[in-house]
């Protein structure tokens, strides 16, 4: 019987053809002929490896870990749970205001590109000067990190 011939076993003990039992020819693993079938994915995962390992050393020896544990307001100060003003917030940006005609509400935006560290969240529409004249809005500390407002109606 040639290695063409040999069938699968199913779950009754018989192959798939119901013509008997699989016949073990007594091969050895040591003696089996086989290949690699998978090489260009080996040499793949190699290179990723490669490079994720040089990226890693790069990163070690260059990189700050303690960034990482804080995040960067509008001038590049850190906003550290070590420092005066630990918590990060987001001001309105007044350039883009609109509804305030006629003694109306503003709908103010969020300033994304220039947040700031505060020592502590605001609990009322108090005006900050590093916000350009924007009024605060109430807010309450997430994560000891930054500070998430607090909307009207619980939304």
């Amino acid at each position: 019987m040639s290695a063409n011939d040999l069938k699968f076993n199913g779950p009754d003990g018989d192959d798939e053809d119901g013509q008997g039992p699989y016949v073990d020819l007594g091969g050895l693993p040591h003696t089996i002929p086989r290949r690699c079938t998978d090489t260009r994915w080996a040499i793949l995962i190699c290179v990723v490896t490669l490079c994720f390992s040089a990226f890693f050393v790069v990163a070690v020896k260059t990189g700050n870990l303690s960034h990482t544990e804080s995040f960067e307001d509008g001038h590049g100060k850190h906003c550290t749970l070590s420092s005066q003003t630990p918590y990060l917030f987001f001001c309105f940006n007044i350039s883009n205001a609109s509804g305030a005609v006629g003694g109306g509400k503003a709908n103010y935006q969020y300033d994304f590109l220039h947040p700031i560290c505060k020592a502590k969240c605001p609990t009322n529409a108090s005006v900050d000067k590093r916000c350009g004249g924007a009024p605060d809005y109430p807010a309450y500390p997430i994560m000891g990190m930054y500070c998430q407002p607090i909307f009207p109606g619980g939304e």
